[in-house]
């Protein structure tokens, strides 16, 4: 059997396995993951907008690419997000395969953080340590892509868990809602379809409406996904610090809406 599709038929058994341990109404997104862990290129693309006030809404948006494959017989993870606010872009994180980048443009500051080997085996915890590392930095609304991509990519640990815990679940056909409140405060919805004989999730859209000091905070994005078999287009895995960027170390958080 041709070594790809080996590892890609490996993931799929174990995501299969994660289904029994979540909700019934929520079968459909674990489902939903599996299609997706099945492709190994991955673009997230998150856009939204914060309202706070009478102030003018800022938008909010993260493009985020992932691609799993086998170089020289061994197993190998990259990933990239670019997150934007009012349409300049303020972060960067690129995974090259071996060392994780996190460049924040704001303060022109960029760490690193090593998750994979140079060479030979890959360590036992590779995907894990990329991915655990991620969550760790990326706060706000750029934390969902990378948490849909830990609960679809992250080895035996991979599972869908609620995004929205305390609330009850309603599978519409169409839609799995999510709701808090009456009215409505907060609510996420996962669209799927059913293409025989594969579970897709289509889109995740979030509404969030809060109150701080009598003004009302208002969240809402849209996260899409779109499965390759090749490595998504518009990635490019590599990163070369700027001439004048400052190097740190330690995490970071970055904050993504």
């Amino acid at each position: 059997m041709n070594l790809k599709l080996a590892v890609l038929g490996g993931l799929l058994v174990t995501a299969a396995a994660a289904i029994g341990q979540i909700k019934p109404a929520e079968q459909p997104i674990q489902q939903g993951f599996t299609t997706l862990r099945g492709h190994p290129g991955l673009t997230l693309t998150l856009d939204g907008t914060q309202k706070i006030g009478g102030a003018p809404a800022t938008t909010l948006k993260t493009v985020t690419y992932w691609f799993q494959d086998v170089e020289s017989g061994r197993p190998v993870a990259k990933v990239e997000m670019l997150g934007y606010v009012n349409g300049s872009a303020t972060f960067l994180f690129v995974g090259d395969g071996v060392t994780l980048w996190a460049y924040d443009m704001v303060r022109n500051e960029y760490s690193t953080s090593r998750y994979g080997a140079f060479n030979g085996a890959q360590p036992t915890d590779y995907v894990n340590a990329l991915l655990n590392t991620m969550r760790s930095m990326i706060k706000g609304q750029a934390a969902y892509p990378v948490r849909l991509l830990s609960e679809t990519y992250a080895g035996e640990t991979a599972r869908y868990t609620t995004w929205v815990p305390g609330t009850a679940i309603v599978d519409t056909g169409t839609d799995i809602q999510y709701s808090l409140g009456s009215p409505v405060w907060r609510r996420m919805d996962f669209s799927y379809s059913y293409v025989a004989p594969y579970m897709n999730v289509t889109q995740i859209s979030f509404f969030d409406e809060m109150y701080f000091a009598n003004q009302a905070r208002d969240i809402n994005w849209t996260l899409t996904p779109l499965s390759s078999d090749a490595a998504p287009t518009g990635s490019n895995f590599a990163f070369v610090p700027p001439n004048n960027a400052r190097a740190v170390t330690g995490v970071r958080p970055v904050t993504g809406g």
